[in-house]
């Protein structure tokens, strides 16, 4: 299994390198050829040791190395779809790093054996994992979508002066930004029918027999902190028409309360402090 993923990693940091490299120049960046096929093999590794990590005999592996497993999964997934309708070619660097990073790290943090003994509370910790990384996605877009804002705004007015080489790279591969906060929106969406699905499955199974009802720990009340965050969002942007930079404060504050909801304290738990309950 290290050998795996040591060529999944491998994979994953060659195109990242290979995108920031080709970048630097001064045409615009268009993948092509193993460009194109590499990241849907390094993919089907990733998702093949994703499920080598999450299986035990006893329940469910669970840590924060394997949500950030699924989320560069995810992550990935996600990119090369949406890779193929927009010019998002400037995430590459972005997204294929942090996956050749997270990929590895369960082989240092094991995390904890969850047993499984509801029936729903495996899909409630799938459907948890699966919003934290679509709205982690998502916040990535509101970060994309701050550096095309700057590079408008720098054009507009028309500023002398030396610029930041790697964000005058970043603004001359961005995407155009009315297409990128459609695509942020769209990812905001799909995380929070999600999140709000495994919610009303975390009621359930809390409410179940033996479960001793609901507990309100830092998880749950970082979840529904989350929750209500991306809900306000959305409405702001149904009814008072949110974007720009109110929209991407919005995400990342979501996506901050999500991350100390679970992830956040099992990395401060197993990597800072050395435990496992």
């Amino acid at each position: 299994m290290s050998i795996v993923y040591a060529l999944a990693c491998a994979c994953y940091a060659a195109l990242a390198l290979r995108a920031a490299s080709r970048m630097q120049a001064s045409e615009l960046y268009r993948p092509g050829g193993w460009e194109l096929r590499l990241p849907w093999v390094a993919l089907l590794v990733h998702v093949t040791v994703l499920g080598q990590d999450f299986h035990a005999i006893e329940g469910m592996r669970f840590g924060f190395a394997q949500a950030l497993t699924l989320f560069t999964a995810l992550g990935v997934l996600f990119f090369l779809l949406e890779e193929r309708y927009v010019r998002i070619h400037a995430m590459r660097p972005l997204v294929f790093g942090a996956a050749a990073v997270a990929l590895p790290l369960p082989l240092w943090f094991k995390g904890v054996v969850l047993p499984i003994g509801h029936p729903l509370l495996k899909a409630h910790l799938w459907l948890a994992m699966v919003a934290y990384a679509v709205i982690g996605i998502a916040a990535i877009h509101a970060v994309m979508m701050v550096i095309v804002d700057r590079g408008l705004h720098r054009k507009s007015l028309e500023r002398a002066g030396p610029v930041n080489p790697l964000r005058a790279v970043l603004q001359r591969n961005a995407p155009a930004l009315v297409p990128l906060e459609h695509l942020l929106f769209r990812m905001l969406t799909v995380g929070f029918i999600v999140l709000s699905i495994a919610l009303a499955l975390g009621v359930v199974v809390a409410q179940g027999e033996g479960m001793g009802g609901l507990r309100f720990d830092h998880k749950t009340v970082f979840s529904v902190l989350a929750w209500a965050i991306l809900l306000g969002l959305l409405l702001g942007r149904w009814l008072g028409g949110w974007r720009g930079r109110t929209a991407v404060r919005w995400t990342l504050a979501g996506f901050v309360a999500l991350s100390l909801a679970y992830v956040g304290s099992r990395f401060v738990a197993e990597a800072i402090l050395h435990r496992l309950s």
